[in-house]
């Protein structure tokens, strides 16, 4: 006795292609829309690159000679504008937005660490 598979559809090789490339898809899409960073804290190339341009801005702050004196403007300025003009100023960062970064680290520095030339 011969059983017949009329009314049970079974899985071809096209069906599973199909299938595997279509999660693919849509998994990277929902990657791409949740973001890199809760899988890995992955981040992009611009955001790397500004994490270092603000690291060297605050390095470069505190290899300076008159640290001391730069510091004291930096706390004396209220308008942000003109912090980021003091940074770049100085030549510490050329970007806007890693002057304003870097201004905001530096401002958060202990003064203890700078007294004045």
């Amino acid at each position: 006795m011969v059983e017949s598979n009329q009314g049970a559809r079974s899985w071809t090789t096209k069906h599973l292609v199909w299938t595997c490339l279509g999660s693919i898809v849509v998994g990277g899409v929902m990657m791409y829309q949740a973001g890199f960073n809760w899988v890995g804290a992955w981040e992009t190339g611009e955001a790397v690159e500004r994490k270092m341009a603000i690291s060297a801005c605050v390095r470069d702050f505190l290899l300076k000679p008159d640290r001391g004196v730069v510091f004291a403007d930096l706390k004396a300025i209220d308008s942000s504008y003109k912090r980021r003009q003091l940074i770049r100023d100085q030549e510490l960062a050329a970007d806007t937005k890693v002057a304003d970064a870097c201004s905001a680290q530096i401002g958060e520095l202990d003064p203890v660490l700078f007294p004045p030339a």
